[in-house]
């Protein structure tokens, strides 16, 4: 059976190790821990999500990682840890949550149900693009506003 929830701090190398087998970047679990999920099947990590809360501005944040092991993708385990961060996101006081993908994996945040941003108030946005990501390629920056993302139907399935 599914379970998505918050992880105990107990599960820090647990998480670590999934998130080893997983990424090629490396990341800072005891950074990340507090404002993540995971998605588990039965005692096995299969899902990871985190985000971070932009410096200047408490009230956004940007998902930064979202991970499913190879053999569950496809199962909408990343739909449902997008939607639980969202919400855990909220439940804080964040308002809008950023997601910044490439062409090449955008389909699947339009199918949850982010927006594509455009314009000239996503300074904080470049930011945070120029400071921690280094990318030769084409990035699109996607927003989810908070409750309101709650409110439209869900397109995944499509």
């Amino acid at each position: 059976m599914l379970n998505i929830r918050v992880p105990a701090n107990s599960e820090k190398f647990k998480i670590a190790e999934f998130l080893n087998n997983t990424d090629s970047k490396k990341i800072d679990i005891s950074i990340k821990l507090k404002n993540s999920m995971i998605a588990c099947i039965n005692d096995e990590i299969v899902g990871f999500v985190s985000y971070t809360q932009i410096p200047d501005n408490k009230e956004r944040a940007i998902l930064d990682v979202l991970l499913v092991k190879k053999e569950y993708r496809g199962q909408y385990i990343g739909d449902g840890l997008v939607k639980a961060i969202l919400n855990l996101a909220e439940k804080r006081g964040i308002k809008r949550v950023y997601c910044i993908k490439d062409e090449k994996n955008s389909l699947f945040f339009k199918k949850v149900g982010f927006t594509i941003r455009t314009g000239t108030d996503l300074e904080f946005i470049k930011k945070y693009i120029h400071n921690h990501i280094q990318s030769d390629k084409r990035l699109l920056i996607f927003e989810a506003k908070l409750p309101e993302f709650f409110n439209k139907p869900c397109r995944s399935n499509l």
